[in-house]
């Protein structure tokens, strides 16, 4: 009788390994398939979609540097003076033209970060900081199963002074709703880099 449970024990922890099995190999298939999603619109995230209406374009892009973190790489990216989009990683002071990077630049990313840096080429400032807000919004990481890990995003603004490092920061979360309108976030970069001229011409003339 013994014999005979210990038997049934172990042909039902089989079972249940193989379920389980099972379950995990049709979530993969579906979530990499696209199913998963339209069966599940919430699950896709797909209403953080930002909105633009145009109300507001930035004035200083060059001012500003966004850098983005996940769980494999923290990237900076600013629109420069040729009006080009540049990157690097944030342990290095190497800024690379987006449309310039070779294989070789990529050495050390991921997959999702090579196609997001590609993404950004012939962008204009504001659809370039819209695909940012988005990539942060959405949240979609190459992680175990369908979990997402967190993605973060801190915006630097260089104040040309001695003062908290000589940085304006702010920082945003996955999914942080403040990166919904980009009319807004433009506003309040606009508000911060025109203190900071206003703030370099006053020293200028003492």
């Amino acid at each position: 009788m013994s014999e005979n449970t210990t038997i049934g024990t172990i042909i039902t922890i089989i079972i249940i390994v193989l379920v389980l099995v099972i379950a995990i190999f049709g979530i993969i298939k579906l979530n990499s398939s696209g199913t998963l999603k339209e069966l599940f619109p919430d699950f896709g995230k797909e209403n953080r979609t930002v909105s633009y209406n145009e109300e507001f374009f930035l004035e200083n892009p060059e001012m500003i540097e966004y850098c983005i973190e996940d769980e494999k790489n923290e990237i900076c990216f600013k629109f420069n003076e040729n009006k080009l989009w540049s990157w690097r990683l944030i342990d290095s002071n190497e800024w690379l033209i987006v449309s310039n990077s070779l294989h070789i630049n990529f050495k050390n990313l991921d997959n999702k970060n090579k196609n997001f840096i590609s993404q950004l080429i012939n962008k204009g400032a504001e659809n370039g900081l819209k695909q940012i807000a988005e990539r942060v919004l959405k949240n979609e990481g190459d992680s175990f199963l369908v979990f997402d890990y967190d993605v973060d995003l801190n915006i630097n603004i260089d104040l040309n002074i001695n003062i908290d490092n000589g940085k304006w920061t702010e920082s945003y979360e996955s999914g942080d709703k403040r990166l919904l309108d980009l009319d807004g976030l433009i506003d309040r970069l606009n508000q911060v880099t025109r203190g900071v001229i206003r703030q370099a011409g006053a020293e200028n003339e003492i």
